[in-house]
């Protein structure tokens, strides 16, 4: 394993781990992360060729939001009149280097 320090592993853990929908940590070890990130990017498959939604996987997450520091309000109550789903949007679940190497794809 290598060696890190503190803060560094802080970072890795909040921002570069895979996680799981539920926090999970799918990624045991830095290394597990290089390994990943290699593999998506030996990849021969181009996702530029793709949908955003062919490429989603259940649980992926580009960002995890910090936990609230303001009281939690209910969106219904506060947006009364509004018309407001009944479920949320069906949105892909993909990951930061997904989400880059495609969004970069289509400028090209």
């Amino acid at each position: 394993m290598t060696a890190i320090s503190a803060i560094s592993h802080q970072i890795w853990d909040m921002k570069y781990r895979l996680k799981t929908a539920a926090g999970d940590a799918v990624d045991k070890t830095i290394e597990d992360t290089w390994a990943r990130v290699a593999n998506a990017l030996a990849d021969p498959e181009n996702p530029a060729d793709r949908l955003l939604f062919e490429l989603s996987k259940p649980g992926r997450r580009c960002v995890t939001f910090p936990a609230l520091d303001v009281p939690e309000v209910d969106v219904a109550d506060a947006l009364k009149g509004a018309k407001l789903r009944s479920e949320p949007a069906r949105l892909p679940e993909v990951g930061e280097l997904v989400l880059v190497n495609f969004v970069g794809g289509s400028l090209q």
